[in-house]
């Protein structure tokens, strides 16, 4: 039998919730055999595990010093035991730092902003066009896509992916990042609805483009090929208002006091056991899909924490009853929001980092927010954006 060494320290690197983290354990041995890891005592963080080969890996869930034994051994291996411990930090936004940009590229009323997964990449739409920056924002070209009053917008983690809704002229989509655009679903609404003429209502899609689902007042529409084919969904009612969890297993629907929720890329709906009576404006889900949150035009949010099964409804005191969800985002955890709030004739940014929970609101230099209607920020919530007339809004976060 040959002997084993584990040649990883004991400590391993410090891991951040919603942050994904990989680690290799090693080992030395003089055997030509393959080495297993197992994981025999103490218990992984939340969110992480590991492979056969060694491999931790995963995103953290919670934080907390953790403590576990992994055991190596294979053929003609003396197995090897040893104790390994990794910390996962839960860190706070202390302060946000805003700058305004004006630029001629979102000149008018924007429709709809959407990022990459690290901001790096942003889609615009306004009523004249649509815009792209590939630098967070500091500079934005006008996309060769014609001119028109362009609605809804969304983009693939990687910025590669594209999709934009036009109103009376279908929707179109990008696979090289905004360079070529081509018009897709316009001929299936016509057999539909012969001369309709017609208002896009929501624009959602998964991580990686795949998946996507568009609303309008003729109908919903889903694909699940990156917009080559489409299908028309059984959901009836108008949907206002989209959001599609990373890999486009889950997706939320809301019309107006009602919310409705698809297992299967949105070709059917299912209404939720949420019951109210305000108008819901906004909705957000986390990546793996378990993490909702809703937003009404009466200062009330609701939220579930299991897929959309049960809902707590919240009340924010510095709301009152008459604040407006404008618009929101979330990370991909579900932790951190960030909304852009009406109360009567003022807007205000508010963020929360407790999963919509309790709210603050930004009252920093830099940030203006006159005629703000939309909101983006990247996968962690640490960069957001936010449309005005004529510019945009850039925050980023300390985190302490």
């Amino acid at each position: 039998m040959t002997p084993l060494t584990f040649t990883t320290p004991s400590g391993l690197a410090e891991g951040r919730v919603g942050t994904p983290i990989s680690i290799q354990l090693a080992t030395a041995t003089t055997s030509a055999s393959t080495v297993g890891y197992a994981v025999t005592s103490g218990a992984l963080p939340g969110g992480l595990n590991l492979s056969n080969s060694g491999l931790l890996s995963g995103t953290p869930t919670a934080s907390g010093a953790f403590s576990f034994d992994v055991t190596a051994g294979g053929s003609g291996i003396v197995p090897k035991t040893a104790n390994f411990t990794i910390t996962v930090v839960d860190p706070q936004i202390t302060s946000w730092a805003w700058t305004t940009r004006s630029t001629s590229a979102l000149t008018g009323y924007a429709t709809d902003i959407a990022s990459s997964k690290d901001g790096s990449i942003l889609l615009a739409s306004t009523g004249t066009g649509v815009s792209r920056s590939i630098n967070g924002g500091t500079s934005w070209q006008t996309m060769a896509i014609g001119n028109g009053t362009w609605a809804q917008v969304a983009v693939s983690d990687d910025g590669v992916y594209m999709v934009v809704s036009r109103t009376n002229n279908g929707v179109w989509i990008s696979k090289n990042g905004g360079s070529t655009w081509t018009q897709t679903l316009g001929g299936v609404v016509a057999n539909d609805f012969p001369g309709y003429s017609g208002i896009w209502t929501g624009i959602t899609s998964d991580s990686t483009g795949q998946y996507i689902m568009v609303a309008s007042t003729a109908g919903s529409y889903y694909s699940t090929d990156y917009g080559e084919s489409w299908a028309r969904s059984t959901i009836s009612p108008t949907i206002v208002s989209l959001a599609m969890n990373a890999d486009g297993s889950k997706i939320i629907g809301t019309t107006s006091t009602k919310v409705y929720i698809s297992s299967d890329h949105g070709a059917t709906f299912t209404l939720s056991s949420l019951t109210s009576s305000v108008k819901w404006q906004s909705v957000n889900i986390s990546d793996d899909g378990t993490r909702i949150h809703l937003g009404s035009s009466a200062g009330r949010s609701a939220y579930s924490a299991d897929g959309g099964s049960t809902w707590t409804s919240i009340t924010v005191p510095e709301f009152g009853t008459t604040a407006t969800f404008i618009d929101s985002v979330m990370s991909g955890d579900g932790k951190r929001l960030g909304a852009i709030i009406q109360i009567g004739s003022v807007t205000d940014l508010y963020t929360s980092q407790d999963y919509g929970l309790t709210w603050v609101v930004q009252t920093v230099p830099g940030l203006t927010l006159d005629a703000a209607n939309r909101i983006t920020a990247n996968s962690n919530g640490e960069k957001m954006y936010i449309t005005k007339t004529g510019g945009l809004n850039m925050g980023g976060a300390t985190i302490g």
